[in-house]
């Protein structure tokens, strides 16, 4: 026989269990929901790019001095040049002050940076490494798709 003690202890442990699941389940959830975040228009070249539509804008934040950003340029730009019309690169030197309300408008805090926003001017992804041509290929097949 169970005590009023042990049932008032049982009753306490349940509750903290389905507690502790439903915030488990709404940590785990919250975690796949996507959330679109809309690109800010920072400079006149951002707003004209997004503006085009029908094509990824990919902006690039790097340093000139950097064997890193001059490889992802090397990427972008032959990018660019296997799909005309259909992607805009925009690069910004950090070290130019004319990249600085760019660079604010995205919080860059690193270089290399790229983001790339899609043709309805949502930020798609944000990378602070080189990413290589693949990976630009299979964003410009989905944004495609969709």
């Amino acid at each position: 026989m169970v005590n009023h003690d042990s049932a008032i202890t049982m009753k306490r442990m349940k509750r903290m269990i389905l507690l502790m699941l439903t915030v488990l389940i709404i940590s785990a959830t919250a975690g796949c929901m996507e959330t679109r975040e809309k690109a800010p228009l920072s400079t006149p070249e951002i707003r004209s790019a997004i503006d085009t539509r029908n094509a990824l804008v990919i902006l690039f934040f790097y340093e000139p001095s950097s064997g890193t950003s001059q490889e992802q340029l090397t990427i972008l730009y032959n990018l660019t040049q296997n799909h005309a019309g259909s992607v805009i690169v925009l690069p910004y030197a950090t070290d130019n002050p004319e990249s600085f309300d760019a660079k604010e408008g995205y919080r860059v805090k690193t270089t290399p940076t790229t983001v790339v926003i899609d043709d309805e001017g949502y930020i798609l992804k944000t990378f602070t490494r080189i990413t290589y041509e693949n990976v630009f290929e299979e964003m410009i097949r989905q944004d495609a798709k969709e």
